[in-house]
């Protein structure tokens, strides 16, 4: 299909059609997509520089590199808000990200993910099949961010923690409708957007859920996880200029965007079920049901693994549902005086973002810290595998620093949620 031809179909949609066509001046969705990257960047500005946090790259690079990697790609996106963005821009812009991304792992975030894949859509497609690429990953995140959410653990733990900032506590059948709304909405949703009689309610629907998203993660709520603020801002806004013009209908949307997108965005995710696939890449936000790992550290070992002010991560004993597991499975070492490391509130305050929710990463991470220890006895992973729902069943594992698994448990009915 030429670019001609691409352009050629949009005719019912004039509006849709002025916001990404190249000949009609900078174009908005680059400056949107290009600027929401740029706002990202300065809000987790440690997670794409030096820190003291691990970094998890595919192979390691110098402390001023990630710095300059950094500023390079803050100021690429500047000049594509500023300019609208050229191909050859753009695809600058997605080259630095993509290093970036290959040099941490943590930073391949869902929202780092999603402009990674808009920014190659506008680099590489014509206008028309670019915008119908970007509208069929919305859908598919949509749709895949509310049936993941359709299981007990996100009911039963999540729902009520959205809650808690506003004292009052949900009961149990609250609890359930409340859960099921948001499946419903945010699916349903995310599935009406490809049919035209409902796509402005769905726009609507979908707008509402991340205003409740600010409401419940921003300085009003739980103050949490800093990057959602942003990329809720920017992504209700590319909801509504991709969504609320378009005029085709859901089998025009499928039939011009790229197949790749269809793989990416609506086919794979389903793996994230049975963990086959990364929860950052299978829109699985919020969901619950993750690998859950606690990072345990001998109190001698600790100044060495944790420096200075690191140590305030650092919970001394451990909570009795992982104190319980530890002797069942290793009782000559359960009271050795260990500590507990809180490396996920310590993710989120340092660098602004989660670590990603699987359990190769924090295995990954577990060993990084191993690196730092002086002895590899000092440091213990016990982890909660994501299960498959309704499937298998909940249990706990321990492994060293080697990998080697050192005992496993039925999940604790006190483990914590």
């Amino acid at each position: 299909m030429s670019d001609g031809e691409a352009g050629s179909d949009t005719a019912p949609a004039p509006m849709a059609d002025s916001i990404i066509d190249e000949g009609s001046g900078p174009d908005l969705l680059s400056r949107v997509i290009a600027g929401l990257l740029l706002g990202l960047i300065l809000t987790c500005w440690p997670l794409f520089t030096a820190r003291a946090f691990p970094h998890l790259g595919l192979f390691e690079i110098p402390d001023i590199v990630h710095l300059s990697i950094a500023a390079l790609l803050a100021l690429a996106s500047t000049f594509v808000v500023i300019s609208g963005g050229s191909r050859r821009l753009l695809w600058v812009t997605t080259a630095l990200l993509g290093f970036c991304i290959a040099t941490d792992e943590l930073r391949l975030q869902p929202w780092a993910f999603e402009i990674f894949v808009f920014l190659i859509l506008l680099a590489l497609c014509a206008p028309a099949k670019a915008r119908a690429g970007m509208q069929l990953y919305l859908v598919g995140l949509y749709l895949w961010a509310g049936l993941h959410k359709a299981q007990g653990e996100f009911i039963d733990r999540v729902v009520p923690w959205f809650a808690e900032p506003f004292d009052f506590e949900l009961s149990a059948t609250s609890t359930l409708v409340v859960g099921i709304g948001i499946v419903v909405a945010e699916a349903g949703g995310g599935l009406a957007l490809l049919l035209p009689p409902l796509r402005r309610v769905a726009v609507l629907v979908l707008l509402a859920t991340h205003l409740g998203v600010l409401l419940v993660l921003g300085p009003w709520g739980h103050d949490w996880d800093l990057n959602v603020w942003p990329w809720n801002v920017g992504q209700a806004l590319l909801l509504w200029l991709l969504f609320w013009p378009e005029r085709k209908s859901g089998f025009g949307i499928l039939q011009r965007a790229p197949k790749a997108i269809l793989i990416i965005a609506v086919i794979v995710p389903v793996l994230h079920l049975g963990a086959w696939w990364p929860a950052n890449l299978s829109h699985a936000l919020y969901a619950g049901n993750y690998a859950q790992p606690g990072f345990l550290v001998l109190q001698a070992g600790a100044p060495v693994v944790m420096k200075g002010g690191q140590r305030d991560y650092l919970a001394p004993g451990l909570p009795p549902p992982l104190r319980d597991v530890l002797e069942q499975s290793l009782s000559k070492r359960a009271g050795e005086g260990w500590g507990l490391m809180r490396v996920h509130d310590w993710a989120v305050t340092d660098l602004g973002a989660t670590i990603p929710p699987d359990a190769r990463v924090a295995r990954r991470l577990f060993w990084a810290f191993c690196e730092r220890a002086k002895s590899r006895d000092d440091l213990l992973l016990i982890m909660r595998p994501k299960r498959v729902p309704w499937v298998e069943e909940d249990i706990v594992v321990i492994e060293d620093c080697d990998g080697v698994e050192q005992g496993r448990q039925p999940l604790p009915e006190t483990w914590p949620r």
